[in-house]
């Protein structure tokens, strides 16, 4: 169903879609921070899509979407939606030159940027982050590509199909520019600009704006890659200020040449927490819409107020199928701060003490290819919580998920 021709023309149309089921298990979900935590639940994500090129000017997608949440005693709403719009757009690619393009994107769309960590898909869920507005992007082929943007996150509604609607008293601007160093190196600065009716910490809450100022490098040679990023980040939470940072940091070496292909990898992240409570400044780094998981696929923590270090290894069974494994180490930034809950920017809990260790994951990993079209996906997790972890109210906990996804 791709590249369907209409007409002796150079229109043509695409037919896609994607089946996909998740089954998650988590002993707590919420690390022991409210009661009765265990949950288990079956996602359920249907999608259909159409891609019309008219020529090589003009083109038009939309994707509708059904998604649902079984077995679950306690609702999570990115799971259940029910039959909704999930992208509309249309593109206008407008030729400068033979090497400069700029295609302009009005409508309803996904909006990954850079690594799609700060910015991401959420796709461990089922209802991925959707915008709603104006997306332009010039790129200068084999130089530089440069994204700006006007946009409103879109809700998610179970009440009614074809609810979803922009979030009132919010919006997402920015500007995202990557130019290529070398064929291996590649230099990145972004601008977010950030408005939500409310944000909340441990040292208050308040209506938020947030602007992000980050630089990132990424390169590849040799069998070793890299890639580090640093934002910092300003604007107001009710009348506090906001002051804060984060870096993220990942490299690792691979052995092309002998059996199993392993990697041996990293990863370095630090996202500041707040320093003091009623200074009128709020120090805790918060991502616009970031990827979950960064950390693991059991989505237990947020990026704020958090630093971890992840060694692990990465080896190829086959070439369809890659495994990763090792232990991720936590500490809070800041000890005057919380452990910040996964899919939101509210405290989890506040760990007592002195101590800033949070606990360690010991982590495996599976991804495998079946198809072309198919893929199976398997993350297990042990979370060991530190005595501080523990003085503060959490616990220790397992998770195991698997999905299996089938793209068309």
């Amino acid at each position: 169903m791709r590249y369907i021709p209409l007409g002796d023309g150079p229109a043509y149309l695409s037919i896609g879609g994607e089946i996909r089921y998740y089954l998650n298990s988590w002993e707590h979900l919420r690390l022991g921070a409210s009661p009765d935590d265990h949950l288990v639940n079956l996602q359920q994500r249907l999608r259909l899509d159409a891609d019309l090129h008219i020529n090589q000017y003009v083109r038009a997608f939309v994707e509708i979407g059904d998604d649902r949440e079984f077995f679950a005693r306690s609702i999570t709403p990115p799971n259940r939606d029910k039959l909704d719009l999930r992208q509309a757009f249309v593109d206008i690619a407008i030729p400068l030159s033979d090497t400069v393009k700029l295609t302009v994107r009005p409508g309803r769309f996904e909006m990954p940027l850079g690594n799609g960590k700060l910015v991401g898909l959420r796709d461990g869920t089922n209802v991925r982050f959707g915008y709603q507005g104006v997306r332009a992007t010039l790129i200068n082929t084999g130089r530089f590509r440069i994204d700006s943007f006007l946009v409103k996150p879109v809700t998610y509604g179970n009440a009614e199909v074809f609810d979803d609607k922009p979030q009132e008293g919010t919006h997402f601007n920015g500007v995202y520019a990557s130019g290529l160093l070398s064929p291996l190196a590649t230099l990145d600065f972004y601008y977010y600009d950030v408005k939500r009716p409310l944000g909340r910490y441990i040292d208050g809450s308040g209506d938020e704006a947030r602007h992000s100022f980050g630089t990132r490098l990424a390169l590849r040679a040799n069998g070793f890659d890299f890639d580090g990023e640093g934002t910092y980040q300003n604007g107001h939470t009710g009348n506090q200020r906001i002051g804060a940072w984060g870096a993220l940091l990942e490299g690792g070496y691979t052995f092309a040449g002998v059996p199993l292909a392993p990697r041996l990898g990293a990863k370095i992240n630090a996202f500041s927490g707040d320093s003091k409570r009623g200074d009128g400044k709020v120090g805790t780094f918060v991502p616009p819409f970031p990827r979950l998981p960064l950390y693991t696929d059991a989505s237990w923590f947020n990026f704020s107020n958090l630093i971890n270090a992840y060694p692990s290894i990465t080896v190829k069974p086959l070439k369809t199928l890659t495994v990763v494994a090792g232990p991720d180490f936590y500490w809070r930034e800041n000890r005057n701060d919380a452990v910040y809950f996964g899919p939101s920017t509210f405290p989890l809990l506040s760990p007592s003490g002195a101590s800033r260790f949070v606990g360690t994951n010991l982590n495996l990993q599976a991804d495998y290819l079946v198809t072309r079209n198919v893929s199976i996906r398997f993350f297990a997790t042990r979370f060991l919580a530190s005595d501080a972890f523990k003085g503060g109210g959490g616990k220790s906990a397992n998770y195991v998920g698997s999905w299996i996804d089938f793209r068309f």
